[in-house]
């Protein structure tokens, strides 16, 4: 079974590579008013050619999943392709500050993304995913390349610039306190089989006094938490499966009856539990200020790609966009 992280990581490359994919080919006349009609717009001197602009258009239709285009209203088709023309020049952009300021690219991260994306592909799917987007893998590879070095780009330009102070968290702690608001957790030993029948034996074994919860959940538990003890750790309402609910009204080590989930079978034991209160300031800070350091960062990175455009030289075919469908 494909892992949808691997497989989203894996589709946000391919569509890296038709949206950073513009042909620097040999140089032509182009006066103010006439274009080739191969070349979409030209950016810094960088021309964005038709045919790599049609298939990123294409890419963004099934984004969307737009089965034919001819079907759509003119405003809608604007759309999509304002969108895609947006986006492919903002990328050459990138592309064009990443080769100005020398960013490179550690050879291992680019063998780290490569793994993780190839990591829970069965047999020959990796493969067959380069047929379906009509891409060599060399050419993939190359173009994954040139994402990471943007991504690099944007840490050194933009998110290495930015920082949130303890003041600026204290403050926001003060001034939302909703936020921090812990509901009734608890903790609890976990374990889950494939039938009910063992899950049933188990739990005799358990109840009798016969076996350790922790013991049989090392030696009997499919669940990962299993070598230590079964435990959980603490959790609320809602952030398990809504089966596991009912423990919440077990007393503290009491065992629950047996569970099925589409998972399998569970047995839980409560071993501890915390009433709804207040999250203080250090337990809530880290939380605080990745929030408000991911918050500053999107809003310097639009500023900082605002700029880069401004600053640009960009000519636009427009007879051209206008023409494709």
């Amino acid at each position: 079974m494909q892992n949808k992280k691997s497989k989203d990581l894996l589709a946000l490359f391919f569509i890296l590579i038709l949206i950073l994919e513009a042909s620097c080919g040999k140089e032509e006349a182009v006066s103010k008013n006439n274009f080739n009609p191969d070349v979409i717009a030209i950016i810094n001197g960088e021309k964005l050619r038709t045919v790599n602009f049609k298939r990123a258009l294409n890419l963004t239709s099934r984004q969307y999943r737009i089965e034919d285009k001819e079907d759509l209203p003119k405003n809608e088709i604007l759309f999509l392709k304002l969108k895609t023309l947006n986006g492919m020049i903002q990328n050459i952009l990138f592309r064009q500050e990443a080769k100005k300021n020398k960013t490179e690219l550690n050879a291992k991260e680019l063998k780290h993304t490569k793994e993780i994306i190839k990591s829970d592909y069965l047999d020959d799917s990796y493969q067959q995913a380069f047929k379906v987007q009509n891409i060599s893998q060399e050419e993939w590879e190359e173009k994954l390349r040139d994402s990471l070095i943007v991504k690099n780009l944007i840490n050194e330009q933009v998110n290495s610039k930015v920082s949130v102070s303890e003041e600026l968290a204290k403050k926001y702690f003060t001034e939302n306190p909703e936020e921090f608001q812990k509901g009734d957790q608890v903790q609890a030993l976990h374990i889950i089989v494939a039938t009910e029948e063992e899950a049933r034996k188990l739990l005799n074994k358990i109840r009798s006094g016969k076996a350790n919860f922790g013991e049989i959940a090392i030696k009997h538990s499919l669940g990962p938490e299993r070598v230590e003890g079964g435990n959980l750790g603490y959790f609320e309402k809602g952030q398990m499966p809504a089966e596991f609910d009912g423990v919440f009204n077990l007393k503290v080590y009491e065992t629950s009856d047996v569970i099925r989930t589409p998972y399998g079978y569970h047995i839980l034991k409560v071993v501890d539990k915390k009433k709804t209160r207040k999250m203080s300031f250090k337990e809530s800070r880290n939380f605080i200020q990745a929030k408000l350091l991911r918050k500053k960062q999107e809003e310097a990175f639009q500023t900082w790609a605002v700029d880069l455009k401004n600053k640009a030289i960009i000519k636009m075919n427009y007879d051209a966009i206008e023409k494709i469908k």
